[in-house]
């Protein structure tokens, strides 16, 4: 037990490596960490209804907002005051995903589906931005692993009301949709499964009962306290994603996103599901491969779509996963033992020569990622010979061991992305600015950047236009805008000579540039193939100024 103890923790080891950097990630960790540092330091800050920019935000339940508010208040509002909990709550969905393979198939096929878990890279990125469906996935993937013996007919009462209470923590996380998914794939999979519990040992309505009791009084205190909460946070952000208002994608986008966001385990997927059928028809073998399908089914329904809502099937991947590097290891394929091997040389391989393009086209970053090229270079050639003499037990192992490696140097080369994650020092800068009676507006000139008011430690504005512009000044005649340069100033289209942006939208206006930074897309295209322009953007802060 203490090696399947001593691995799991060094698997877990890269979740906690450099938690403080880079700065937040715009497109969504600001609405996450934004909320409990209001709640600890602005005046407008609420506990039990948590804002976002000063006003109350019916987008996000408040858990992990109360999740995060002890760990500013011990280590501070920080990058790693909110990334630390992500980190654990990693922690606890790996070592639930154990558990379910230990219910699938013994300790050894525990141990794998944890280290596959862990060596997750999709699922590694997500815990390292503070989210609330990561704290979802450790209460679902809790909530079944004591689920399971009970839809079985051999579990003890008090799991089955633990995990339901668990479901009804969930509510606080992201709302109903963990109902959904909890009860709909387990309700599946009873039906298909043997042996079963009798269906009144499943105890619904009671569990229904539990769950609602746990998780629908702050639902309903915020009913009470604000009339248009039902209308917000149901209607414009639950069902504005249902009818495509927000994030609108077509049905199949999920099964495109999967062939990127599930590598590098996804092909084996199809030989887990077909072990899995073939094997028996427990519940607790076949609920990894319902719960896949129900996940993408559900999800693939609404129009609004983002990739973050597939993170409840990636512990069922690595579930069925388990089965199928045991067999490999047992010698039971020996074909399909050489055939991973070579395609994890190959992968490796790719890794290493995408590593090396980013290095050419942002030079910057070079002394950062020459880790992870090393560790995806040194591990093709020990691929390549395994695969070729059919190891199958060293090709599981050096393949878990290049993913994790990889995770592990990766991390050790985030702190060079903090030199395209300007906000913070633009922020420090309006700081030096701004009036120290009444500071002037901070607004945000067509671009998503989320986390300025974070640095800031103020609300700011956001403006989509040079009209909306005039507008959030109102009668203000001095702002700070943060700017996007070409949103500011370019070369008009097909014609250079004339010129185009917010510089020639507000004449009446003078704009004085007090700094500016490189913002680096990742964008796979310009990033590593040098395709599309470059792979940096400048992102401009402006003193605007109105004269009398």
């Amino acid at each position: 037990m203490g090696v399947v103890v001593g691995l799991i923790a060094l698997a877990c080891v890269p979740y906690f490596v450099n938690l403080g950097t880079p700065p937040l990630f715009d497109a969504n960790e600001p609405l996450y960490a934004q909320p409990p540092k209001e709640v600890l330091e602005w005046p407008e800050g609420d506990f039990l209804a948590p804002t976002w920019n000063g006003k109350t935000y019916f987008a996000h339940p408040p858990l992990s907002t109360w999740v995060t508010v002890p760990f500013y208040a011990v280590l501070g509002p920080s990058e790693f005051g909110h990334r630390l909990p992500m980190g654990l709550a990693a922690v606890l969905i790996i070592l639930a995903t154990y558990r379910l393979g230990r219910l699938a198939g013994g300790r050894r096929t525990a141990l794998l589906a944890a280290l596959f878990m862990a060596a997750t890279p999709r699922f590694w990125m997500f815990c390292r931005q503070l989210s609330g469906d990561v704290y979802l996935v450790a209460l679902l993937t809790w909530a079944f692993a004591l689920a399971v013996p009970s839809v079985a007919g051999e579990g003890r009462r008090r799991d089955l009301r633990i995990a339901n209470v668990l479901v009804g923590i969930g509510f606080l996380a992201k709302g109903p949709v963990i109902l959904v998914l909890y009860g709909g794939a387990l309700l599946c999979t009873w039906f298909v499964a043997r042996p079963r519990a009798k269906f009144r040992e499943l105890r619904l309505f009671r569990g229904l009962l539990l769950i609602l009791l746990v998780g629908a009084p702050w639902f309903l205190y915020m009913h009470l306290r604000f009339d248009n909460f039902i209308a917000e946070h149901f209607g414009h952000y639950t069902f504005g994603r249902v009818r495509g208002t927000i994030g609108e994608r077509p049905w199949w986008w999920y099964l495109q996103t999967l062939l990127g966001d599930a590598q590098p385990w996804l092909p084996v997927l199809p030989f887990g599901i077909v072990m899995a059928f073939r094997r028996d028809r427990r519940v607790a073998t076949l609920l990894p491969v319902v719960m896949i399908a129900w996940t993408v089914l559900l999800f693939s329904i609404p129009a609004g779509k983002r990739n973050v809502y597939l993170l409840p099937m990636y512990p069922m991947i690595a579930v069925l996963m388990a089965p199928v590097a045991v067999a490999v290891m047992e010698g039971a394929y020996r074909w399909s033992a050489s055939l991973a091997g070579w395609a994890a040389a190959f992968g490796c391989l790719v890794a290493t020569l995408c590593l090396i393009g980013l290095g050419s086209n942002v030079s910057q970053l070079t002394p950062e990622i020459i880790w992870p090229i090393l560790v995806f270079g040194a591990f093709v050639v020990p691929l390549g010979i395994v695969a070729a003499k059919r190891h199958g037990r060293w090709v599981t192992h050096l393949a878990l061991a290049t993913v994790l490696s990889a995770q592990a140097a990766t991390a050790l080369a985030f702190p060079g992305l903090a030199r395209f994650r300007p906000i913070p020092e633009l922020a420090e800068r309006i700081r030096e600015e701004q009036s120290d009676v009444e500071p002037e507006p901070a607004i945000i000139y067509r671009a998503a950047i989320h986390s300025l008011n974070f640095y800031l430690g103020r609300a700011t504005k956001v403006a989509s236009s040079a009209d909306d512009l005039r507008a959030k000044l109102g009668d203000r005649r001095v702002a700070f805008v943060v700017a996007p340069a070409r949103r500011f100033d370019a070369p008009g289209k097909g014609d250079p000579s004339t010129r185009v942006g917010l510089k020639h939208d507000m004449p009446e206006a003078i704009f004085e540039e007090l700094a500016r930074g490189p913002l680096l897309s990742l964008h796979f295209g310009r990033a590593v193939l040098g395709r599309g322009g470059s792979p940096t953007r400048d992102l401009l802060l402006l003193k605007l100024s109105i004269p009398e």
